[in-house]
């Protein structure tokens, strides 16, 4: 099943594509929380210096420092997704 980049959550309802049945797509509560706090305090950062380069207008170093921001939060998701695991609904 595709996992979308954009849209990590601990825990998703879905739909098999094929069979229909419900599913659950579960990240393990501890992975999930210490990777987001690590992407989210390296993001929080990295934002003061951006500002310092823009204030001396070195736009290629925010242009990067913005792609590196980017990096690390699609990186922390495709690593969160790799810890998936796909269950059955429960009620």
């Amino acid at each position: 099943m595709q996992l979308s980049l954009f849209n990590v959550r601990r825990k998703r309802n879905v739909s098999c594509p094929e069979c229909g049945s419900r599913l659950s797509i579960v990240i393990p509560g501890g992975k999930y929380h210490l990777v987001t706090l690590t992407a989210s305090v390296l993001a929080s950062l990295l934002v003061p210096v951006i500002l310092m380069m823009m204030f001396a207008r070195q736009w290629t170093k925010v242009a990067l420092a913005i792609g590196l921001i980017f990096a690390l939060i699609l990186g922390s998701n495709e690593l969160l997704n790799r810890r998936a695991t796909v269950e059955p609904e429960r009620d």
